[in-house]
C-alpha cells in the first residue's frame, strides 16, 4: 500500500527487501494470467515468475521466496488486514468477491478517465500502490463503483418492482464463476503452494 513518508521505491525496499517492477499493468497481467483457463498451472507459475524476474539458466537460481513476497504484497488491501474479516453482524466484508480487474476493465478505465486519469498513458509508469490508492477510493458516482454497489446489495431486503429491478441489474453485471479478484487471489495462493511443493 502507498506510503506518505517514503517514495514507492523506498517503500518496496522496506517492505520486500528488494525493488521489483510493480507497475500496475504488470500486476494486472498477473491477475489476467490467473483467469486463463487454457493455461496449465505449470505455465501460470512460469508466466508469473517471468512477469517480475528474468528466468535464470540454472533452476537453482530461481528465487521463489521473492515471488511469494510479491504475490502477498499485491494482494494487500487498504482497510482490510484480514481478507476473511467479518463485521459485527458476522457478515463477510471481503469486497474482492464483487469485482474483477479483467471482467470490469472497461468500467475501471472509464472511472479513472472521469478523474482525468487515462490509464493507457500510465502503462509501465504508474506503480501498483498508486493505482490501488485511486482504485479503492473511486467516487460513488463512477461506473465501477455503481456496478460493485449493485452486486453487493441484497434483493431479499427489497420488495416488488425495486427488488425485480435489482435482480435484473445483478444478472446483467454478474461475474462468471471464480472470476472475481477473490478467486484470482485464491488461485495465486494455490499456484505458489504448487511451486513450493515442486521445488522440494
Amino acid at each position: 500500500m502507498l506510503s506518505l513518508t517514503a517514495t514507492v521505491r523506498e517503500h518496496l525496499q522496506n517492505e520486500l527487501g528488494f525493488v521489483p517492477n510493480l507497475s500496475f499493468d504488470r500486476v494486472l497481467r498477473l491477475y489476467e494470467l490467473m483467469d486463463d483457463s487454457e493455461t496449465s498451472d505449470e505455465e501460470k507459475a512460469l508466466g508469473a515468475y517471468q512477469l517480475f524476474f528474468r528466468l535464470p539458466d540454472d533452476p537453482n537460481d530461481v528465487h521463489l521466496e521473492r515471488l511469494e513476497a510479491i504475490l502477498k504484497y499485491v494482494q494487500k488491501r487498504p482497510y482490510q488486514s484480514n481478507s476473511n474479516s467479518e463485521n459485527a453482524a458476522g457478515a463477510n466484508t471481503d469486497t474482492r468477491r464483487f469485482f474483477s480487474f479483467t471482467e470490469d476493465s472497461e468500467a475501471i478505465f472509464t472511472s479513472f478517465l472521469m478523474l482525468g486519469i487515462d490509464l493507457e498513458t500510465k502503462i509501465g509508469q504508474w506503480p501498483w500502490d498508486k493505482f490501488q490508492a485511486v482504485f479503492y477510493n473511486l467516487p460513488e458516482d463512477t461506473p465501477f463503483a455503481k456496478i460493485v454497489s449493485i452486486r453487493q446489495q441484497n434483493p431479499a431486503e427489497m420488495q416488488g418492482r425495486e427488488q425485480a429491478e435489482l435482480m435484473k441489474m445483478q444478472a446483467a453485471y454478474a461475474l462468471p464463476e471464480n472470476r472475481s479478484v477473490k478467486g484470482q487471489d485464491d488461485s495465486m495462493e494455490g499456484l505458489f503452494k504448487m511451486m513450493m511443493a515442486n521445488a522440494d
